[in-house]
């Protein structure tokens, strides 16, 4: 327990730093796309390194893969201490208080909608299993894993052409994915073709999520950059936390077929949110 909580502690601090960083090797027209590069490594590990961790456990044992990822983060140690180039932090008198950064215009929107998305994806995403068992989903939990990793996959290539130039449009785009997959799993799930086609756009709107909400911030943030990104991972972290908790209380009060309704519902209130952001979260473009 207290390496899991010291593990949280320290991928709580790299993440933002990580965002952060990504942004200051590019020109400011190409964060985005610098953004949804770096934070691609995440969604990967979330969406692929989890079943591969466990085919992985399964081969040689929970004790020789915990050795295996330490010997690969001693490894990365020894390459971005070699590698990856400085550059300076936040100096005390331009670091902005937390307290002003919820005031910033936007930032408030971007929060709701932030929390509100990785509740829902997680509400069913960690309750897959059992789902895809209720559901009967042809070729079972790993089909539905291997399926929706690849639409992140694809959902982070679509991310990073389009969010730079068109962040409204890509922040619609991606919500509004999610509701129809979640309303056609909640319907006809039980169709093959169609249930492995919706868990794939499912995966698709996914992808690009944190990069979404990430870049977001970042364009009303300013000069409270850092902050910003540290506020956004919080929210973030929260819905994670915040979607397994509400996914295990309906399985328990109702069962797994109210998980995509579920979604579905808190999905409808990030649109509502993305849609009236137009003036400072999401801004419409002139074009």
């Amino acid at each position: 327990m207290v390496a899991r909580i010291l593990a949280g502690i320290f991928a709580s601090v790299l993440w933002p730093l990580v965002a952060s960083y990504a942004t200051r090797l590019v020109s400011p027209q190409n964060a985005g796309r610098a953004m949804a590069t770096a934070l691609t490594g995440s969604t990967i590990a979330l969406s692929i390194g989890l079943p591969l961790a466990s085919a992985i456990v399964g081969m040689v044992g929970w004790r020789a893969t915990f050795g295996i990822l330490t010997l690969l983060s001693l490894i990365l140690f020894v390459w971005v201490s070699l590698k990856v180039p400085p550059f300076p932090g936040e100096s005390a008198q331009d670091r902005v208080p937390l307290s002003q950064v919820f005031k910033i215009p936007g930032m408030p929107t971007i929060l709701i909608v932030t929390f509100a998305t990785l509740l829902a994806h997680y509400i069913l995403y960690t309750y897959i299993a059992p789902f895809t068992k209720a559901l009967h989903f042809e070729g079972g939990t790993s089909l539905a894993l291997l399926l929706f990793g690849i639409g992140t996959l694809v959902g982070i290539a679509l991310t990073g052409k389009l969010i730079d130039n068109h962040l409204r449009r890509t922040a619609l785009g991606t919500v509004l994915l999610t509701a129809i997959s979640m309303l056609v799993i909640g319907t006809v799930g039980n169709l093959a073709i169609i249930a492995h086609l919706s868990v794939f756009l499912w995966g698709v709107s996914f992808g690009g999520a944190p990069t979404l909400f990430q870049t977001a911030a970042n364009k009303v943030a300013d000069k409270a950059i850092d902050m910003a990104t540290s506020i956004i991972v919080t929210v973030y972290n929260l819905g994670i936390f915040g979607g397994s908790l509400a996914g295990g209380f309906i399985i328990s009060a109702s069962n797994a077929y109210a998980l995509p309704w579920t979604v579905f519902v808190l999905i409808l209130v990030s649109l509502i949110f993305v849609w009236n952001g137009y003036r400072h979260a999401f801004p419409r473009t002139k074009s």
